[in-house]
């Protein structure tokens, strides 16, 4: 009974927090600004004044992350592996957005997509998944 509610909480974490990756991934990469919100020049902007080199680069690096993250989640490819990295992405958004507007205007949004990842890292794909089908859970 337990794995089986274990099953549908990961099958939910999975679609529920994939949908969102995918949702601001997309723009991040494909689109221009449009919204300049979750644009892709914020997210450079951030990047920049973090201390990375080639800000740009890595604004591209981390909007394919989240679309393309987003859908293996919600197909339940590699979600371990997925979920650690996107976890490290929410990392310094939820640092970055904590700094820069506070919590509840900002840093709650990023900080519990971090957690979700980490239930996910956790509980992997479950039983509703491709990864599960294909046997690469």
């Amino acid at each position: 009974m337990v794995e089986n509610l274990a099953n549908w909480a990961a099958l939910m974490l999975r679609v529920g927090g994939g949908l969102v990756f995918m949702a601001h991934g997309f723009p991040k990469l494909l689109r221009t600004e449009k919204k300049p919100e979750v644009g892709r020049t914020r997210l450079k902007d951030a990047i920049e004044k973090l201390g990375f080199p080639y800000p740009l680069f890595f604004a591209y690096v981390v909007a394919a992350m989240e679309f393309l993250g987003g859908i293996f989640l919600v197909l339940g490819l590699f979600t371990p592996w997925v979920s650690l990295i996107l976890a490290i992405v929410m990392l310094f958004a939820t640092f970055w957005m904590q700094k820069i507007h506070g919590f509840e205007l900002g840093a709650d949004f990023p900080f519990a997509l971090l957690f979700m990842m980490i239930a996910l890292i956790f509980l992997g794909g479950g039983q509703f998944s491709l990864g599960a089908l294909l046997g690469t859970q």
